[in-house]
């Protein structure tokens, strides 16, 4: 695999830059903090519907098939906090 010189580049220095900007903004007060509380619910359910005909010499039988293949659900909650500087 043929890896791009200059991505290779930037994301090597990226991290300096990111450090860098990081420990200058400890250096201010806040002037704004923003707080998200965030509720996730999921429900996934999951099945299928059909039918047909068997075809066995010279008999034939209809059938139907009904199936629920999953059911998953999900319940997620999470506080962040951010401070801003201007």
């Amino acid at each position: 695999m043929k890896v791009n010189a200059k991505l290779f580049w930037v994301l090597l220095v990226m991290p300096l830059f990111l450090l860098a900007n990081s420990s200058m903004a400890e250096d201010k007060q806040p002037s704004g903090t923003v707080v998200i509380d965030q509720t996730q619910v999921m429900l996934l359910v999951g099945g299928d519907i059909g039918g047909g005909t068997l075809l066995l010499g010279d008999d034939s039988y209809n059938f139907k098939r009904v199936a629920s293949n999953s059911v998953a659900w999900e319940y997620t909650r999470f506080t962040s906090l951010a401070r801003c500087t201007t």
